[in-house]
């Protein structure tokens, strides 16, 4: 059965690979600032937000990687050694490594390139790390009113957990 028939909760089995962790700053300022303008600065804000994270998930995926979720204004990303649907390794593991840290550094730059327009208002820091990845399958079995089933997921990690630490101690800009 596929994993949408399996009973929760289970764990998936681990992923080697670099987790990209991006947080938006700036979001409050300009809301601010363009609700000051009535419906159209609210308008123009929501386009601007959208337009954003529309940018920088395009982006993350165009490169290699696979969008966790996202955390308020920050987006999480994971790019995976080899096949994410497997976790087989394509090359050797040193190639696939170095691989797969060059696609999130290069999604990485990309990022702040599309941000510059939006400068000073808007600003990206973030953490970029190599190592596990787990996701977590939470929820329960039974359907809601509308049929469908609730489960979330819950990413763990070594790499999760240094990109957030790296964040964290990162220069917003």
């Amino acid at each position: 059965a596929d994993d949408s028939e399996r009973p929760v909760p289970f764990e998936s089995e681990p992923l080697t690979g670099v987790a990209v962790v991006v947080d938006i700053s700036g979001f409050t300022s300009l809301e601010i600032s363009l609700n000051a303008k009535g419906r159209v600065g609210i308008e123009e804000f929501g386009e601007t937000l959208h337009a954003i994270f529309d940018v920088l998930v395009h982006l993350a995926v165009e490169n290699g990687g696979l969008v966790l979720e996202f955390a308020g204004d920050a987006l999480i990303c994971f790019f995976c050694d080899g096949d994410f649907q497997t976790g087989d390794d394509f090359a050797s593991p040193e190639t696939e490594g170095q691989n797969t840290l060059q696609k999130a550094r290069s999604a990485c730059e990309q990022m702040m390139a599309s941000i510059r327009p939006f400068m000073p208002a808007i600003r990206l820091h973030g953490g970029v790390a190599r190592g596990e990845l787990r996701a977590l399958h939470l929820g329960c079995s039974t359907r809601s009113m509308n049929g469908d089933s609730r489960r979330g997921n819950l990413f763990v990690g070594s790499a999760l957990e240094a990109a957030v630490k790296l964040l964290d101690e990162s220069v917003k800009g």
